[in-house]
């Protein structure tokens, strides 16, 4: 099981340093970029509320979907501690259903990187075609095949604070797949206080690192006529051999 109630307690711990507004500029961006101007936006796998809870700020009509209860009882209790209206609802992105349409969908985060099948990525490229607006415009994030396999991942070992006396000390141990195009990865979470461990969890994330070939691939037969790629917050430039994370456009 991945984003259990610890793991889940501690998210925004661990991603306090991500910068969700900046994300929503680019995100903003592409759609200045598109000439577009949506109203209603589809947030998939919205966790916590990351970027849900700031385009909800600019203006837009947020709904947020995740599979995870316990990240959406954390971004419901943000949104309301805000004053902001957002739909949030527990589901699956690859068997969505809302019976509603969006002027745009967004998945950031790595969140399609979760679709490791070839079956899961399928269904999940229709149910955003489905729940899309005809001119709307899909936008994700995920990692890039060329750099995943250069580079490779390395272990990481991150302490965090928590202002309560005691520390997280967060493991990864990532395991490349290159067959499968898949990293497992290994997440041990210990919480300490003084000498002694108070809690511990561990979970394996299997992500998909993707080529633009394939995703243009499963864009386009999902009905998707315009498909875009770069480097993940640079819309000027194309993907370069360093570029760990790629933003794809589709429309």
């Amino acid at each position: 099981m991945v984003f259990d109630k610890q793991y889940s307690s501690l998210y925004d711990l661990f991603y306090r340093e991500k910068n969700y507004r900046l994300e929503c500029d680019w995100i903003e961006k592409v759609f200045k970029e598109n000439h577009l101007s949506p109203q209603t936006i589809l947030d998939l796998g919205c966790g916590t509320g990351g970027h849900a809870l700031p385009l909800s700020q600019r203006g837009y009509q947020v709904t947020g979907v995740d599979c995870s209860a316990r990240m959406l009882e954390i971004a419901r209790k943000k949104a309301a501690s805000e004053g902001l209206t957002i739909d949030f609802h527990e589901q699956r992105i690859n068997t969505l259903q809302l019976n509603s349409r969006f002027d745009a969908v967004i998945s950031m985060f790595a969140v399609i990187g979760y679709q490791a099948s070839n079956d899961s990525l399928e269904k999940t490229f229709l149910k955003v075609r489905e729940h899309l607006e005809p001119g709307g415009i899909f936008i994700f994030d995920c990692w890039y095949g060329p750099t995943v396999l250069k580079e490779g991942p390395e272990s990481r070992v991150k302490t965090l604070e928590t202002g309560e006396g005691s520390r997280i000390l967060r493991l990864v141990t990532p395991v490349l797949d290159v067959l499968n195009h898949v990293v497992n990865i290994n997440y041990q979470v210990l919480e300490i206080k003084g000498t002694r461990i108070v809690a511990e969890t561990k979970e394996t994330h299997t992500m998909r690192f993707f080529f633009a070939q394939e995703l243009s691939y499963f864009l386009e037969k999902a009905g998707f006529n315009r498909v875009r790629f770069y480097p993940f917050g640079d819309l000027t430039r194309e993907l370069g051999p360093s570029d760990w994370t790629m933003l794809v456009t589709a429309s």
